[in-house]
């Protein structure tokens, strides 16, 4: 048991020292089984189109590679939104309606952080359908209390626009891939 709860101990400080950002909240990566891995592989890989030429399998091809690369184990949707649901949740299921509050972190798959509600420190709160069309669609496979890490294409996220600040610096790229680490707060802590 000791053993057990050391590797855990270690691989949650390499993790948090691999991943720019992972002080900024409860959101280490949580490593999978070489089981695990090879399911991953075997799932994903059947998606990855090489030589491709058009901007939207480009962007899929980069996402998976780095799903793969990172060992994180995402589920597509039909969309082409990518979602590792860490935890569902317990609490009252997100629906399309709903209001709820948030913490995440933003990057760019270089590890860039573009965005934190930690850096601001306190969590966002929005209703389901007023964010980027990858946040409407992942948060509803959540309950409150779930977490998950939703890897979004430019399609549905800020696609050839990107975002920039009000000195016109660029914050996200056009046509970047964007991975959310997103926790849902709970129901009591959601009023």
């Amino acid at each position: 048991m000791f053993s057990k709860c050391l590797v855990l101990i270690l691989a949650g400080l390499f993790f948090s020292c691999q991943n720019p950002g992972a002080n900024q909240g409860n959101f280490p990566p949580l490593p999978i089984d070489e089981v695990q891995e090879h399911q991953l592989f075997d799932r994903l890989s059947g998606s990855l189109f090489p030589n491709a030429t058009d901007p939207a399998v480009q962007a899929q091809n980069e996402l998976i590679n780095y799903a793969l690369d990172n060992k994180l184990d995402v589920h597509a949707t039909g969309s082409g939104l990518y979602v590792w649901v860490i935890d569902p949740g317990t609490g009252t299921p997100i629906t399309s309606s709903s209001t709820v509050k948030a913490d995440y972190i933003g990057r760019l798959l270089d590890g860039t952080i573009f965005d934190s509600s930690f850096s601001r420190g306190k969590p966002i709160e929005f209703r389901v359908g007023q964010m980027i069309q990858g946040w409407n669609e992942g948060i509803t496979m959540l309950r409150k209390g779930g977490r998950a890490v939703l890897l979004i294409p430019p399609a549905l996220a800020y696609g050839a626009d990107g975002i920039k600040d009000r000195q016109g610096r660029v914050v996200v790229p056009a046509n970047a891939v964007l991975r959310f680490d997103l926790l849902v707060l709970p129901d009591e802590e959601s009023r």
